[in-house]
């Protein structure tokens, strides 16, 4: 085989593989439920951290947390309402006492899934 198509041949099977190798983007789940008159609201963010962002916050690197919430009323043929909106913003800290990361001051057990 010739130097060209062996090379050729070795960046496909890498090409080939990259889609097992990214990272999963940011899911985002929401569930709201009515209770009394108010709306309970159970936020997931799923595979929002990547390793490498992970290090660099172990390694001392500080970091900031921006989320924004919007609560819209569904309308059939119509825009829909903005009902409410929220706007948190959290610090993410590594502890080296404890070796656990700090969003908000709060320790996090599964960085995967955050609620």
């Amino acid at each position: 085989m010739p130097r060209g198509r062996a090379r050729g041949a070795l960046w496909a099977s890498l090409l080939l593989l990259l889609p097992t190798v990214a990272l999963a983007a940011p899911r985002v789940a929401c569930r709201a439920q009515r209770a009394a008159g108010r709306a309970i609201v159970e936020v997931e963010i799923s595979d929002l951290f990547d390793r490498e962002l992970l290090r660099l916050v172990e390694l001392g690197l500080g970091g900031r947390l921006e989320i924004e919430a919007v609560l819209l009323r569904r309308r059939r043929f119509w825009m829909d309402a903005q009902v409410a909106s929220s706007r948190f913003v959290h610090p993410v800290l590594h502890s080296r006492e404890t070796g656990r990361t700090l969003i908000a001051d709060r320790p996090i057990t599964d960085l995967v899934h955050l609620r």
